[in-house]
This record gives C-alpha cells, structure tokens and sequence, in this order.
C-alpha cells in the first residue's frame, strides 16, 4: 500500500509540477524562464521525459519531442525568445522517433515512429486540448518512420522510412503522390532544400545519401 501511495505521487507531479495539468494548460504557457526546461521526473525509477529532437519553425518558434522508457511522449512549442511553452501535444501514438513544425505559418506539427505512419495536428486545435485528435494520418509505409519534414508550407510532406523508401504526401486529401525508390536499407534522413523546395536530400544506412527532384521523381545526385 504504501508503494501504491508512492506511485501515485510520482504520478501526480508529472502531472502537475511542469506540464499539462488537467485542463489548464493554458495557465502554464506564456511564462518567460530563464531557459528552456523540459523536467524530467522518475516514475518506478524509469525516466519519463528524454529529449528526443528539436526542429526550428517560423520565428523563434521551437519544436521539442520528447519521450521515454515508460512510453509517454510529449510535442511541445516553446517561443524560444523568451523560453515559454506555448503549446503541448500528446500524440495518440507513443513511441515518436521524429517530428517537423511548419515554417511559413508555424500552425501544424507532425510526429512519426515505430507505428509505420504519420500523424500531423494543429497547433489552434492544441490550444485547449493537448490530446486533441490529429488532423490528418499519413498512411502508406511498411517500416517505421526516421524522419520528416514539410514542403511548401503545410501542402505537403517528405517522410522517410525503414521500409527503405521516401514518400511525398498530400497532407489535405493524406494522399501519397510520389514513392522515391533506391535506398538499399533503411531511409534514416531527409531534408527539403530551402531555397528550392522542389530538391530534398535522404540518407541511408547503405552509407549513400541521395539527391532527388520532386518534380521528376527521380535521383540527380548519389
């Protein structure tokens, strides 16, 4: 009983101390601090949170990913100016490997991992429900998603995979409009070239990275 009594607590401060807290997660943004803190707490001597990625958005916009070995995996927002969260989500799906904000508008997040899809979510959503549901699940990859990244805004995305191959999605419709074949392992990588979104650049575990052209979707540089 007394563990029980224990546990329970430990829970609680996760719960409470730096973070969502039932409904008033807004009461906890917008809170300058001296730097940007994500605590990390133990729960039966496990580490729940584990910094995992940070990606850029627009401004000072930062994305942090965070996870751990009792599976709770967390997306928050900071305004990095000022070292304040500005919005948490967490992902219906634990076990993230990989995350992207949007630049241009820096409205949308999107997560990947070990369940072969991804999901993207609206930041606007998130602002009363850090477990909103996402906005759209990119479907279509038979291995775990590496990493992803948006192109042209919120109109599309690059995914890759360890199924060995990339994708170019349609996020409105989830629709995948180019398989970029030619990887001979798993896809560990990819970047979208920011002065010609029409270029991204993957890397694989067969040690080549690739260059390739949306437009024709084809290889131009190994």
């Amino acid at each position: 009983m007394v563990k029980l009594e224990s546990l329970k607590g430990d829970i609680s401060t996760l719960r409470f101390e730096d973070g969502y807290s039932g409904n008033d997660w807004q009461q906890s943004v917008s809170k300058p601090n001296e730097h940007l803190r994500v605590a990390k707490r133990k729960v039966n001597g496990k580490d729940v949170y584990n910094m995992i990625q940070a990606k850029w958005g627009k401004g000072d916009q930062l994305l942090t990913l965070t996870g751990g070995a009792s599976a709770c995996t967390t997306l928050i927002v900071w305004d990095a100016s000022v070292a304040a969260k500005q919005r948490l989500i967490i992902p219906e799906n634990h076990w993230q490997l990989c995350s992207a904000i949007e630049r241009e508008q820096g409205k949308f997040v999107a997560c990947g991992g070990l369940h072969n899809w991804v999901e993207v979510y609206s930041l606007d959503d998130a602002y009363k429900d850090p477990y909103t549901d996402p906005v759209m699940s990119l479907r279509q990859h038979d291995g775990y998603i590496a990493d992803l990244e948006f192109v042209n805004g919120s109109k599309n995305m690059i995914t890759a995979s360890g199924d060995s191959q990339c994708i170019l999605w349609e996020i409105e419709s989830g629709t995948a409009t180019e398989v970029f074949s030619g990887h001979d392992g798993d896809v560990v990588g990819v970047t979208v070239n920011p002065t010609n979104p029409s270029l991204f650049a993957s890397g694989g575990i067969d040690n080549k990275i690739k260059l390739w052209d949306i437009r024709t979707g084809k290889s131009e540089q190994e």
